[in-house]
């Protein structure tokens, strides 16, 4: 497995994500991108962590402008953060969500943000797991993910 430098060959994959979730105006970046067998199969596939660019800033436009519900309707606007997928690099719009999370509000205390920890056979079968980082401001803990 080998962490990606450019994810730019992924973008398309985070694209389709929020087309399949109804987000159109939400500007993303991949923050970090793995490419592996991570399946035992064979076939080198990708796990990507996508996040907005909303919250990239302290004031973004939607803390801004003070937006409501009907704002993030009307825009198809969310702050999202997730972690997808691709079994097969072949095949780059097929993805699976290991965690997904979508917010259509301002109320920032109840966001979390979960971060690609490390991939590695954590346990005692051959199988490789994923090591998420959840933080929730001053609070920390992980999840661990089979990637089968």
């Amino acid at each position: 497995m080998t962490k990606v430098k450019s994810t730019e060959k992924y973008v398309n994959t985070a694209k389709r994500y929020l087309e399949d979730n109804k987000i159109e105006n939400t500007p993303i970046f991949i923050d970090s991108a793995f490419e592996g067998d991570f399946t035992g199969s064979g076939v080198t596939g990708a796990v990507l962590e996508i996040c907005d660019s909303n919250r990239r800033d302290r004031t973004s436009k939607p803390y801004s402008q003070n937006w409501g519900k009907q704002q993030f309707e009307e825009n198809k606007t969310a702050f999202v953060n997730a972690i997808l997928m691709i079994d097969d690099l072949n095949k780059p719009l097929e993805y699976r969500i290991i965690k997904s999370n979508i917010w259509t509000h301002l109320d920032e205390t109840k966001y979390t943000t979960e971060n690609i920890g490390f991939i590695a056979n954590l346990d005692t079968d051959k199988q490789l797991e994923l090591l998420i980082s959840n933080s929730y401001y001053e609070y920390r803990d992980y999840s661990i993910v089979d990637l089968d």
